[in-house]
């Protein structure tokens, strides 16, 4: 609609937690956050991506997940009877290596460094 350029600069973009209210409330049934969704991987493919999302994204590079796993937890879960790893990539070296390769095939890797 010729907006986009405005839509882009907006940091509300970003701040738009995706919990679908928007498209609960829409009278017209505007998928808001599809809109928002397309308007994020238009910036991140400019190679703009704000720190903390970054930083989500590295960690999932890193781990398999968008946060780790620290000792703290880890002795939670121990004390529950619980692995120290949750059954994800955490505890599963072959996912995490099939995981890695849909990163990098998917180029998620180059978007985010």
């Amino acid at each position: 609609m010729g907006q986009r350029e405005d839509a882009l600069d907006e940091d509300e973009l970003w701040q738009c937690t995706t919990c679908y209210t928007c498209v609960e409330w829409c009278p017209c049934n505007v998928l808001v956050v599809d809109v928002i969704t397309a308007l994020r991987n238009m910036e991140v493919a400019n190679g703009k991506i704000l720190d903390n999302h970054r930083k989500v994204a590295e960690s999932l590079i890193n781990l398999g997940h968008t946060v780790d796993n620290p000792d703290r937890i880890k002795k939670v879960r121990k004390e529950l009877g619980l692995p120290e790893n949750p059954p994800t990539v955490l505890a599963n070296p072959a996912a995490k290596a099939d995981f890695d390769k849909i990163l990098e095939l998917t180029g998620f890797k180059k978007l985010v460094k």
